[in-house]
């Protein structure tokens, strides 16, 4: 039987701020689309869930990760600051890291789970060869 292997990170600061994989998503989206709605939409996320995350953890740290103005007619706008692209970057840096741990351990794990036949045959074989 093979496995899969699964694994992710999420980022703490100093101060036990916790900015989770769903937030490093957002943030991505949020510069792909520049609009925390239309980031939204594509994740498939409350806005008041986003807006309220992203509020609590710009107040919560020393420099904002996203700056928000409020649109009118053509709609709002939102961007990363400096200090969230640098966040962003090294997050997407850890994570193809952990992409290729996870892959090289997944290799390994299916190499060693062999079917449970094969096993028994080799227990098999095993034991004929102490007789």
């Amino acid at each position: 039987m093979d496995f899969i292997v699964k694994g992710e990170i999420s980022i703490e600061t100093e101060t036990g701020i916790r900015i989770s994989p769903k937030i490093m998503e957002l943030l991505s989206m949020v510069k792909k689309t520049g609009s925390l709605n239309s980031a939204v939409k594509e994740l498939g996320m409350s806005y008041s869930y986003a807006w309220n995350s992203l509020y609590k953890i710009n107040c919560q740290l020393n420099s904002p990760l996203v700056i928000t103005h409020r649109g009118g007619k053509g709609g709002g706008v939102a961007f990363l600051t400096q200090e969230g692209e640098e966040l962003l970057k090294r997050f997407m840096e850890l994570q193809k890291e952990i992409q290729k741990l996870i892959h090289i351990k997944q290799k390994a794990t299916n190499k060693d789970s062999a079917s449970p036949r094969s096993k028994h045959r080799s227990l098999r074989q095993k034991n004929n060869n102490l007789k």
